[in-house]
């Protein structure tokens, strides 16, 4: 769930980007930006997370304490050696 804050936070960008849509002119071509990037930026984080879920639940269930899930150097270096399990 703590790892999920993140694109929600991001969600609120694209709804305004979503509001701006609908108001045409140059508010249309800002809102579509908007969604566009953030749409961008939610992929990139989704792939991240879907990446490190592994190695931050491995690390939760070592001594289960909420902690151990959110060391974010730990759990990188973890994924980065063990990259070829990960993805399969």
């Amino acid at each position: 769930m703590v790892w999920s804050l993140a694109a929600i936070l991001m969600m609120v960008p694209m709804v305004i980007g979503g509001a701006l849509t609908d108001s045409g002119g140059a508010g249309e071509f800002i809102g579509s930006a908007i969604l566009i990037c953030t749409s961008c930026l939610l992929i990139l984080y989704g792939i991240f997370v879907a990446l490190i879920a592994p190695g931050f639940t491995i690390s939760f269930a070592h001594d289960e304490h909420i902690g151990s899930g959110l060391k974010v150097t730990k759990i990188w270096q973890w994924t980065q050696a063990n990259l070829g399990q990960v993805i399969i």
